[in-house]
């Protein structure tokens, strides 16, 4: 992620204190949060609650991110709730006559295995899961909270001898510095277009559809992916919102076929049914 602004890193630092996360000698927060609540997690612990009032795992994630593994396990009611909190934006806590707001804009990351005994699809290990099992445990995931999930990427496990190769990927400084420059890319653009926010994220429906238009080949690889793969709207709507920012990452202007190709590609799959 990109170093925080100024202003961030003051909205970041008074939501920990209150939080009780920083001692006395420290300043300004300088690193984005990065929270990782067990499943086990109450809903006052996840959104914000208590007396005297503090912010929950979301809001202490704002700016950053909040990683939840083993969805499944999460009580439904508190996904439930976190859904309408990330839809909002902030977290709302109501104390008798006392109202609080806390912000709660962090980058949600979600992980689960396929199915319950975690060999579904795996090469080498047979997965011992009914169909019934296999059922139950995707519906746990389709719940409220994946209406927030912009993109899937499965990860297949990784050979032993892999481990150990000298084969090395792509450096966090490289990536962080392509992550700037398409930030860059799109405060101009929100300059240029007059627009409210310059995140890719945070575009109402009527931006994106202006911002994010494909060239005429693109529309076209949209039009064929909705209807061979029977996207909804809200899918759709992801794939646009995705394939604008995989463009902005490529230094384009202009959304192109790849772009949406490989939009579609990371589609939330559990979201079509």
């Amino acid at each position: 992620m990109p170093p925080m602004s100024v202003d961030e890193a003051l909205e970041v630092t008074s939501i920990h204190s209150v939080a009780g996360l920083l001692n006395s000698e420290q300043g300004l927060a300088t690193n984005r949060p990065f929270r990782a609540p067990h499943h086990s997690v109450a809903p006052a612990g996840l959104v914000g609650g208590g007396e005297p009032v503090r912010p929950g795992e979301v809001s202490q994630a704002h700016g950053g991110v909040l990683f939840l593994d083993e969805l499944p396990e999460f009580r439904r009611s508190s996904l439930a709730l976190l859904e309408t909190t990330l839809a909002q934006g902030e977290a709302v806590v109501i104390r008798g006559q006392n109202r609080t707001v806390f912000p709660a804009r962090p980058l949600l990351v979600l992980a689960t295995h396929a199915c319950p005994c975690g060999f579904y699809g795996d090469a080498k290990r047979r997965c011992t899961c009914s169909v019934e099992q296999i059922r139950r445990h995707r519906e746990r995931v389709r719940g409220p909270l994946f209406e927030q999930v912009d993109m899937q990427i499965v990860v297949p496990p990784v050979d032993v001898a892999q481990l150990g190769g000298k084969a090395k990927g792509e450096n966090s400084e490289t990536v962080r510095n392509r992550v700037v420059a398409a930030r860059t890319i799109q405060h101009a653009r929100a300059a240029r277009q007059k627009v409210a926010s310059s995140l890719n994220t945070a575009l109402n429906d009527r931006e994106l559809e202006r911002i994010a238009a494909p060239d005429a080949q693109g529309k076209r690889t949209l039009e064929q992916a909705v209807e061979r793969l029977g996207l909804s709207a809200s899918l759709r709507t992801k794939v646009l919102r995705v394939a604008r920012t995989i463009a902005d990452l490529d230094g384009s202007e202009v959304i192109r076929a790849p772009h949406v190709a490989e939009a579609v590609l990371l589609a939330p799959v559990f979201a079509r049914g």
